[in-house]
């Protein structure tokens, strides 16, 4: 597992740092252009990275331009096919600009790499049902609940199609 949650090799401090700093100018201080000038220092010292294309991919998702996002996650792939969060972040973008093939492709390639993410489950079942495949796409989206009990929006939609789980709430030995 820890292959697809770490860089592929030895990054070099400086561009480790300038993306941390990237990522702080983005999600902090809300400071976009500087996080991109930021990202792009961490490229410029090592360009194997992959993590501040992911970053960047994931700044253009935040402002909701998906066509440039889904540029730069594939770069992220591009220098490091194993990474995971780039992986799962190109089948939100593609799903966003109705790719659902491609984001279907994306979301299968999380799950070769992690079956127990219940996330990639959840989106795989909605993008079957979009596309008609209910039987599957109920499939996932109950692989998606069992994983992850707190996904609230897969489960009211289970339960409004095959009714209300009486083993979820509590039982009557549970309120003594």
């Amino acid at each position: 597992m820890l292959r697809y949650r770490l860089p592929d090799h030895d990054v070099p401090k400086l561009a480790e740092s300038r993306d941390v700093a990237g990522r702080r100018l983005q999600n902090r201080s809300r400071k976009l252009p500087e996080a991109f000038a930021v990202y792009a220092k961490a490229l410029a010292a090592d360009s194997a990275f992959s993590w501040p294309y992911h970053n960047i991919g994931r700044l253009y998702m935040s402002q909701d331009h998906d066509a440039e996002a889904l540029t730069w996650l594939t770069r992220a792939l591009s220098v490091n096919r194993n990474h995971l969060r780039a992986q799962f972040n190109q089948g939100v973008a593609a799903a966003r600009l109705r790719r659902y093939d491609e984001a279907l492709d994306a979301y299968n390639r999380v799950l070769s790499m992690d079956p127990t993410d219940a996330d990639a489950h959840a989106c795989v079942g909605w993008l079957l049902l979009k596309s008609g495949r209910r039987d599957e796409g109920l499939r996932e989206l109950q692989a998606a609940v069992r994983l992850e009990p707190a996904l609230d929006e897969e489960r009211r939609y289970l339960d409004a199609q095959f009714g209300h789980d009486a083993r979820q709430g509590p039982t009557p030995f549970s309120t003594r």
